[in-house]
């Protein structure tokens, strides 16, 4: 869900969620992200089992130099999220969980043509591999080959055949190497 912090919806949400049983992922929206609202986001973080943000989100959100992952990380594994996919733009992404963190590099799977987009297709493979049951690291792998095969191509996948299904999983397997 890509929504602000605004905590009567997420009760409501959490309270939906445990009626239903499933899970959520938290993608932060941008133009709302402040140090305002942090305390908004950890009493949220208990609600909601996936976060997304990206190092500009994480640095306003947090008052760190977008440059310091380490610093972020370390703020970000004292949130009650299960598992938060944290992107560093054209390095790759961390999966940080409450006790670890797992860096993946960029994935430039063959060639970029063009990256928009990228960020949604990650974060959707990293949403889709945690829930699945994957580790931290294969989650991280999984969401940078996703998001490197939509930057191989202009626009959004046209078509996820057979054929892109198996280029992906080998991939996938050759980047957990």
């Amino acid at each position: 869900l890509a929504f602000a912090a605004d905590l009567t919806v997420w009760r409501k949400l959490a309270r939906f969620k445990e009626d239903r049983g499933f899970q959520m992922m938290w993608e932060i929206m941008p133009s709302g992200v402040s140090p305002e609202i942090y305390p908004k986001v950890r009493e949220i973080s208990s609600m909601v089992e996936m976060f997304s943000l990206n190092c500009k989100e994480a640095s306003q959100l947090l008052e760190i130099p977008r440059e310091d992952d380490e610093r972020i990380i370390r703020e970000l594994m004292k949130l009650k999220f299960q598992m938060i996919f944290y992107q560093v733009g054209k390095r790759g992404a961390y999966v940080v969980t409450p006790t670890d963190a797992v860096f993946c590099p960029a994935i430039d799977a063959p060639a970029t043509v063009d990256p928009t987009g990228c960020g949604n297709c990650s974060t959707g493979a990293a949403m889709y591999a945690w829930a699945e049951g994957c580790s931290p690291k294969q989650t991280a792998v999984m969401a940078n080959v996703a998001a490197g095969l939509s930057a191989a191509q202009y626009g959004p996948i046209p078509l996820i055949d057979g054929a892109m299904m198996n280029k992906a999983a080998e991939l996938t397997e050759e980047y957990l190497k």
